[in-house]
């Protein structure tokens, strides 16, 4: 059946980063369809489909399905058992495994990593906001401070994004493992509720942390959400007109409801740069001299 030009060998074995995101990325917004594998993404993000048709020196069009939404079509039995092997089987939604190493080496899980983060995961950066700082080195007493709401997730189904939480953190991308979110996918309706789930951090230095594991040797990514990434740092090194630094080592004490339980690692008030109460909490990449925020009535939006 198939009509165009294709390296029908590519998923023999994964042994490169750009094999190992285009494998991820399958996972996520692709599909085993028994004759062939199927590629499929909204028009917004249509550069990934070029990509991969690229890395899989195909020759198959890029076609609009429905309207929005671009499919890239490969038709071949020997990818299909290959990619079988590799843990895309049909009908995988609910029942995706997290690749062994055998399938995917340690090296190159970082790329597979980011793949099924371009299909299945969010950067989510929130709304500027400017809050009162105390400062007793300021003649005037205090500060302003820009601060944003920012999150990453992963969705899937449990039996893949369960042992992917075990992972992150046994490399040190996370701190520690957090209770997987199952609200987003909850429906009276729907038998398959309980077996899909969201993973969900928050915090500068994880990100951080999960952005430099992921992008630093992936030779494909989508553009848009990399750039959020990027537009997250930017915004945490700007500064308001009155804004000092903070020296590293130095606590920020939360006088804002609901924040005496947060942490790291909870999407409960993910603040960008600030922590839970309590003296030892340092304040990540920054240089200080010791403040509390006494206020956030006068926060305004930009």
């Amino acid at each position: 059946m198939r009509q165009h030009k294709l390296n029908i060998d590519y998923f023999n074995e994964i042994n490169s980063h750009e094999k190992a995101y285009v494998l991820g990325f399958l996972y996520t917004d692709g599909s085993n369809r028994g004759d062939g594998i199927i590629f499929s993404q909204n028009v917004e993000r249509i550069n990934i489909l070029e990509k991969i048709k690229k890395a899989l020196d195909s020759e198959a069009p890029i076609r609009e399905r429905v309207s929005g939404l671009f499919v890239l079509e490969l038709f071949s039995k020997k990818m299909v058992k290959d990619v079988e092997r590799l843990g895309v089987v049909r009908n995988k939604s609910l029942i995706l495994q997290f690749p062994t190493k055998e399938l995917v080496p340690e090296e190159f899980m970082s790329s597979f990593i980011l793949g099924y983060f371009d299909g299945d995961g969010y950067i989510w950066n929130g709304k500027r906001k400017k809050m009162i700082v105390k400062d007793s080195s300021r003649k005037e007493g205090f500060r302003e401070r820009i601060v944003y709401n920012v999150k990453f997730t992963f969705t899937g189904c449990v039996s893949f994004i369960a042992p992917l939480q075990e992972y992150l953190v046994k490399v040190g991308i996370v701190k520690r493992k957090t209770k997987l979110n199952y609200s987003k996918a909850k429906n009276t309706n729907n038998s398959t509720c309980d077996k899909v789930c969201t993973m969900e951090y928050s915090g500068r230095g994880q990100i951080k942390n999960l952005y430099e594991y992921m992008y630093s040797k992936a030779p494909i990514w989508c553009n848009e959400k990399k750039l959020k990434f990027e537009k997250i740092f930017c915004a945490s090194d700007e500064k308001s007109p009155v804004e000092t630094v903070l020296t590293e080592e130095t606590a920020e004490r939360l006088i804002l409801n609901q924040a005496s339980n947060v942490e790291e690692g909870s999407s409960t008030i993910p603040e960008m740069g600030v922590g839970p109460s309590g003296p030892k909490y340092t304040a990540p990449n920054e240089q200080s001299r010791g403040c509390e925020i006494v206020s956030s009535h006068m926060n305004k939006e930009v």
